[in-house]
């Protein structure tokens, strides 16, 4: 056996599902099922009950399953020992960021990175934050930058800096504008009064669309859905097009200027109305020294963007 049959079974034990752990691995679902069918005859042993609904682990992939994952630490503990016996190399580092983080916080952050540790070449890749995960947990991926919060144990999160979610609506929606005599205290919004307004949100099982339905329900309502979708600048572009009111994470307002454009973005009052976003990556697998040299380069160039949109 060799490291490639323990990260295979690995990624079909979390996913449990065989398409979807070959899209992780970047491999075909049939190479993926000849692969493990391979193993099972080499070891003489059946390592997954399969069936069109799920696969699940039999006794004996159990047992394969705890041992890999025993392994595989120590073969990413063992690695980055020897990485550090080179600390002059130029390394590359590769970061998984969504396509809306990547648009609104990348540059920024890669400045950081690139003016406070230059001996390190970064590489990135786009994807929704629980794909990038798995990808972490592969080692296909060094690191993430995404909201909280984090699914899986094995990965650590760091927090670089925090985000509000804001109430857009377009300037032209005279109902909205009107009622923010009644709604708008000054500070916040009482989202009550917009309950019956058409929502635009994003799709079932996505961080922000479940973080939207948790405001709305302190407030006493569910959002009337009038459009899901996968992209907040897809959000943000409907609501341009006063197709409906949203929620948007205050980090679009770094390279959105409300007063050149359509969209007003009030702060709200809830226990839900701000997260964290992060630097994701494996445990046990780099130093934490590291990883705050990384968080506080990151830091650094966003505040430093920040400085230079004043001037």
């Amino acid at each position: 056996m060799n490291s490639k049959d323990l990260e295979y079974v690995l990624a079909i034990s979390r996913t449990k599902n065989f398409s979807k752990a070959a899209e992780l691995l970047f491999i075909s679902q049939p190479a993926l099922s000849q692969y493990i069918t391979r193993l099972e005859q080499h070891l003489g042993v059946q390592l997954f009950f399969r069936s069109r609904l799920q696969v699940a682990l039999t006794p004996a992939g159990t047992t394969f399953v705890n041992h890999a994952s025993s392994i595989l630490n120590q073969i990413q503990a063992l690695e980055q020992s020897m990485r550090n016996f080179n600390l002059d190399k130029k390394y590359e580092l590769s970061f998984g960021v969504s396509q809306f983080y990547g648009k609104h916080v990348l540059s920024p952050i890669i400045t950081g990175l690139r003016e406070k540790m230059p001996k390190y070449k970064i590489s990135i890749i786009d994807g929704e934050s629980h794909f990038l995960e798995e990808q972490i947990i592969m080692q296909k991926l060094d690191f993430g930058i995404f909201p909280e919060p984090i699914y899986n144990k094995e990965v650590n999160f760091m927090p670089i800096y925090d985000e509000k979610i804001l109430f857009a609506f377009n300037k032209k929606n005279t109902v909205a504008k009107e009622l923010l005599k009644t709604a708008y205290n000054g500070k916040t919004v009482d989202l009550s009064y917009y309950k019956d307004f058409p929502f635009i949100l994003l799709k079932e099982g996505l961080k922000m669309q479940k973080l939207s339905l948790r405001i709305c329900s302190a407030y006493g309502f569910r959002p009337q859905a009038v459009y899901q979708s996968e992209n907040l600048d897809t959000v943000l572009a409907l609501v341009e097009a006063n197709y409906g009111v949203a929620f948007l994470p205050s980090t679009i307002l770094r390279s959105y200027d409300p007063k050149k454009k359509d969209v007003l973005f009030y702060p709200i009052k809830s226990k839900y109305s701000s997260r964290t976003i992060g630097l994701a990556y494996l445990k046990d697998l780099y130093e934490e020294k590291f990883i705050k040299r990384l968080v506080n380069s990151a830091y650094y160039g966003i505040n430093k963007a920040k400085e230079e949109s004043k001037d």
